[in-house]
């Protein structure tokens, strides 16, 4: 009987050594698992913070972004309007000078004419000069030998 009370006693410290290594084990998961929660929750709250700010940095690089869109745009179409005013000009500038060249074509044309018109004055002017001259030669021949025979 004693060796069955013994070994009783035995059974219990087993059952009892058992049961609180049962206990520790779960006792050691539960902390575990707790602190693997806790290290979680901190590296989550981490990449959220992390998550966080690069999305504030890269929503504010998008509004530079945008605002330097937006610039470019304004001077794009200031540009653009610059461009057709200077094209306007140049298109008006062009017809005028079209007309200037047609004008001082025209203009040369009837500056030749009248230089044509002088030339052939000059060459009738001449011609009569030349008539005029002859004329008082044989005038004044005709007086002279008049004179000579009288």
């Amino acid at each position: 009987m004693q060796k069955d009370s013994e070994l009783e006693q035995w059974r219990k410290k087993y059952i009892a050594l058992e049961q609180s290594t049962q206990i520790y084990i779960e006792k050691t998961l539960a902390d575990i698992e707790v602190q693997f929660k806790e290290r979680l929750t901190q590296e989550k709250e981490s990449y959220y913070a992390t998550i966080l700010l690069e999305k504030q940095q890269i929503e504010k690089q998008i509004t530079t972004y945008s605002t330097k869109v937006k610039e470019y745009e304004f001077e794009i179409h200031r540009l653009i309007d610059i461009n057709d005013r200077l094209t306007s000009q140049a298109e008006e500038m062009n017809t005028e000078v079209r007309g200037l060249k047609a004008k001082i074509e025209t203009l040369l044309k009837e500056r030749e004419h009248q230089l044509q018109q002088l030339r052939i004055q000059l060459e009738e002017e001449k011609r009569l000069q030349i008539v005029i001259i002859r004329y008082e030669f044989l005038l004044n021949d005709d007086f002279t030998r008049r004179e000579k025979l009288i």
